[in-house]
C-alpha cells in the first residue's frame, strides 16, 4: 500500500506520526498497568508516560516518564529502557504497524514543578494508602462479567462502534466487540461478542455474509453511496439482460480493491481518516470470493436490486464501482443490508429498542447467546469434568484413537487470524465451551480458554 504527498510542507510532527505516537503510547500504559517488569528499580513505583514522540519514518519512538509519588524520571527511564526488548515484544502483539518501532525513553522534566506536591504525599501513612487503593483499582473492573454473543439488527445512520457501546450498555458488560465493519448507512446483521465470546471473534470474521442491496444509476460518489459527494455522472441506464451477464465475471475467487473510504489499515492508520484528511491512499487487490450474486429485480430505470453471499472482506461499495464500470455507467449504493453473518440471521436478531425494553424489565439475557454459538462449523470435543479441569488450567489432554478418528472427517484447510487452524476443534462439557484448541499427536491442546461466569 502506498499513500501519496497531498503537497505543503508540514511543521511539526505528522498526523501520521502523531497517531503512531498515541497508539504507542496507550499500549505502553496497558503493559506497565500489568506489572510485569521485573527490574529492581521499578519494584513499587507507579510510572506514567506523558508523551511519546514518533521520529518522521516511525521506526523509533522516544516515550517520556515520570513517577506517580515518589521516583527518579532517570533512574525509571535507565530501568524501562533495559526492559526495552521486552517491552517491544509485548508491543509488537498489540499495535497494528508495519514495523514495530524501536523504545527510547526520558525523564519528563514536565512535572518537576509539581514535585512538592509528591513530598506531601510521600509520608508512610499517606503513601501506603495511596498504594492500597491503587491496588484495589487496578484490579476492578468496570460492569459485569458477562459472555455472549447478541445478534443486533443495526439500525441506519449508526456506527458500528456506536452499536458495540450500546450493547455493551444494555448488559452492563466487562468488554465487548463486533465480528466485522457495517457501514452507517447500512442496515441488518451486526454480531457483537460480550465478554469471552471476543475470544471466538477471528472465527466469526472468516465466516459467510449474505446481503441485500440497491445500486442508484446516474452517479457515482467519493464514498461510493449514497452520503458521498457526486464524483462523476451518466445517462447510461444498463438493462437487466446486460446487469446478469456482468455479474457473473464477479462470481468466484476475485481481486478486489477496497474503497478509499474503507476500515483498511494503512500503517497503522484507518483508510477512511486518511481519505477524510485529503490524503490519496493506493490500496493494494485483495483476493475474496463471492459464492453467489444474483440481480434480484429493477425499479424503473434507476434502481436495481441484488442478493450477494460473500466470504471475508469483500466490499459491496467495491463490487458495486467495478460493476458500473464493466457495464460503462456510473453508479452507487443506495440501500445496503446485511442479512446473515454465519450462524447468526435475521431470524435470531434483536434490535436496539427490543433490547432496550428488555433490560428495563430484566430479561436482556434472553437475548445472550452462548459463546459456542460462534463455532458451529468447527468440530466439537466431548470432554469429562477432569478434562475440563486441565484445559480450564491451559494443559493439554489425551485423547483416545477412536475419538480422534471420528474428529478427522470434520477437519478442513482453514486460517484463522493469520495461524492454521486446519487441526481446530471446540472442547466442551456439558455442552459449554471450555477451550478452543489444536487436536495433534493424540493429544488436545487449548489455544484459548474460556472462563464463563455467567452458565
Amino acid at each position: 500500500m502506498k499513500r501519496k504527498s497531498s503537497g505543503g510542507e508540514r511543521s511539526g510532527p505528522s498526523q501520521r506520526q502523531l497517531r503512531a505516537a498515541e497508539l504507542v503510547r496507550h499500549a505502553l500504559v496497558e503493559i506497565l498497568a500489568r506489572e510485569e517488569l521485573r527490574d529492581p528499580d521499578l519494584a513499587g513505583v507507579s510510572v506514567t508516560i506523558g508523551e511519546v514522540r514518533a521520529s518522521p519514518d516511525l521506526k523509533h519512538m522516544t516515550a517520556f516518564v515520570s513517577a506517580l509519588g515518589p521516583g527518579d524520571p532517570s533512574v525509571i527511564a535507565a530501568a524501562l529502557s533495559r526492559c526495552g526488548g521486552f517491552l517491544r515484544g509485548r508491543l509488537a502483539r498489540m499495535i497494528d504497524l508495519r514495523f514495530t518501532p524501536e523504545l527510547h525513553f526520558q525523564p519528563d522534566v514536565s512535572y518537576e514543578e509539581a514535585r512538592h506536591i509528591d513530598e506531601l504525599l510521600a509520608s508512610p501513612d499517606v503513601a501506603r494508602d495511596l498504594e492500597r487503593k491503587r491496588r484495589r483499582m487496578s484490579r476492578r473492573k468496570k460492569g459485569e462479567d458477562v459472555s455472549g454473543w447478541v445478534v443486533l439488527d443495526k439500525p441506519e445512520d449508526m456506527t458500528s462502534t456506536h452499536a458495540v457501546s450500546a450493547v455493551r450498555r444494555a448488559f452492563n458488560a466487562q468488554k465487548a466487540g463486533h465480528s466485522g465493519t457495517l457501514d452507517p448507512l447500512a442496515s441488518g446483521i451486526l454480531p457483537i461478542a460480550l465478554g469471552e465470546a471476543t475470544k471466538t471473534v477471528p472465527w466469526l470474521m472468516e465466516a459467510q455474509k449474505t446481503y441485500l442491496f440497491t445500486i442508484k444509476w446516474g452517479a457515482s460518489t467519493e464514498t461510493q453511496d449514497r452520503e458521498g459527494k457526486i464524483s462523476a455522472e451518466s445517462d447510461v441506464r444498463p438493462g437487466e439482460a446486460a446487469i446478469r451477464e456482468a455479474l457473473k465475471g464477479f462470481i468466484g475467487e476475485i481481486a478486489q480493491i477496497p474503497p478509499q473510504y474503507s476500515a483498511v489499515k494503512v500503517e497503522g492508520e484507518r483508510a477512511y481518516d486518511l481519505a477524510r484528511s485529503g490524503e490519496v491512499v493506493e490500496l493494494e487487490p485483495r483476493q475474496v470470493v463471492v459464492y453467489e450474486a444474483d440481480l434480484v429485480g429493477t425499479e424503473g430505470d434507476d434502481l436495481a436490486h441484488f442478493r450477494i453471499r460473500s466470504g471475508k472482506g469483500f466490499y459491496i461499495r467495491a463490487l458495486v464501482r467495478d460493476l458500473a464500470a464493466k457495464l460503462g455507467a456510473e453508479g452507487h449504493v443506495w440501500r445496503l443490508r446485511r442479512t446473515a453473518v454465519g450462524p447468526f440471521t435475521e431470524e435470531n436478531a434483536v434490535t436496539l429498542g427490543a433490547l432496550e425494553d428488555l433490560r428495563h424489565k430484566g430479561a436482556a439475557s434472553e437475548r445472550l447467546k452462548p459463546v459456542e454459538t460462534a463455532l458451529a462449523d468447527i468440530p466439537a470435543l466431548a470432554i469429562n469434568g477432569e478434562d475440563a479441569f486441565k484445559l480450564k488450567q491451559g494443559r493439554p489432554i489425551q485423547l483416545l484413537p477412536h475419538v480422534v478418528e471420528q474428529l478427522k472427517p470434520n477437519f478442513k484447510p482453514r486460517t484463522i487470524a493469520g495461524q492454521d487452524a486446519s487441526r481446530a476443534a471446540v472442547a466442551l462439557f456439558e455442552g459449554k465451551a471450555v477451550a478452543l484448541g489444536d487436536v495433534r499427536a493424540g493429544q488436545f491442546k487449548p489455544t484459548r480458554v474460556f472462563h464463563i461466569a455467567n452458565e
